[in-house]
């Protein structure tokens, strides 16, 4: 989750909803809300078996005018169905701290610049 297009092509997956980049379903438009809940619905549909949410506030385009739906519900799907299982900490450019498993769910992020990885829990 976020505009990191490339996260799919390294990973050689498709992305489970209907948009490589996030940034249009952010912006303050007549459209946001409507392609917002597209996103949601794939992720609910397809139910994939690992996200990577990228929580880095211009990885996503989001501006005070933007629509909140998305991230809202995604504070609350991803806790309901995937767990913890990766953390990226971007704390500067010559510093990145990576912690997998048990280690990234004990871990405290030093940065507000982070990549999670999600793992369904069913």
């Amino acid at each position: 989750m976020g505009s990191e297009q490339a996260i799919y092509f390294l990973a050689d997956r498709r992305p489970a909803i209907p948009y490589l980049c996030i940034y249009e379903a952010m912006k303050p438009h007549a459209y946001a809300t409507a392609m917002q809940k597209e996103v949601i619905h794939g992720l609910e549909q397809s139910r994939p078996c690992a996200l990577v949410f990228v929580e880095v506030p211009t990885s996503w385009g989001s501006t005070p005018q933007s629509d909140p739906t998305l991230l809202q519900w995604l504070k609350r799907f991803i806790p309901q169905h995937y767990r913890l299982d990766g953390v990226v900490d971007l704390i500067s450019e010559s510093e990145t701290v990576i912690r997998w498993g048990a280690a990234a769910r004990a871990y405290r992020p030093r940065s507000p610049y982070r990549v999670w990885v999600f793992l369904r829990k069913d």
